[in-house]
């Protein structure tokens, strides 16, 4: 399962990454938890937990 983070300030662009992963996603059959954070500030502050993300975006 790939874990995902996605880091923006903005809503609108944090929305549209999630309808793309999602999109590409599903469409290849994989597997995949998506988590939104606020700002990379607030990303951060979860230190050693942001190793468990195979990707931020």
């Amino acid at each position: 399962m790939l874990t995902i983070a996605i880091c923006d300030d903005e809503s609108h662009f944090t929305k549209k990454i999630r309808e793309i992963l999602t999109a590409y996603l599903n469409s290849r059959g994989l597997l995949y938890k998506i988590d939104e954070h606020e700002s990379g500030k607030d990303f951060v502050k979860l230190r050693i937990e942001m190793a468990r993300y195979n990707i931020v975006c």
